[in-house]
């Protein structure tokens, strides 16, 4: 009888948990699918947090988007990458959340030709879906 009221408290703890949005700098997560790894570096152009390297990567919260660059030895590639930066009520514990959303207009401007955007929400009502952010994926 124990465990199965530990295991009810334990499943509603859980179930009520909320993610309240962007925590820091908002990050968006970029794959390039590639036969090799022919980008050595990605920097971030107008970012708090500088980046040099691949996974989460930085976006600029001072403008509806962010630039990025692709360096490898023989040349270079940029990628803008456009969003809305919306606050919103969500209410209850949460209240205002920061929230990055897909723009009105034209999601990417690139020297890549083939790119897909995927905007989801940072925003979690429970820990069992929703959130993600920002993925961009790169095919060469």
């Amino acid at each position: 009888m124990f465990r199965i009221l530990l295991y009810i408290l334990i499943l509603i703890y859980f179930t009520s948990c909320e993610v309240c949005g962007v925590r820091s700098e908002p990050t968006v997560n970029i794959y390039i699918n590639s036969p090799s790894d022919s980008y050595k570096t990605i920097r971030t152009l107008g970012t708090v947090k500088e980046s040099n390297g691949f996974g989460n990567i930085p976006l600029n919260l001072n403008s509806t988007s962010t630039t990025y660059i692709f360096e490898n030895p023989t040349k270079n590639d940029t990628l803008t990458l456009f969003y809305q930066v919306v606050l919103e009520d969500k209410g209850g514990r949460c209240g205002y959340i920061l929230d990055i959303k897909a723009p009105g207009g034209p999601t990417t401007k690139s020297t890549f030709k083939n790119v897909k955007v995927y905007y989801n929400t940072y925003y979690q009502s429970n820990i069992f879906g929703g959130g993600g952010g920002i993925s961009v994926q790169i095919t060469l």
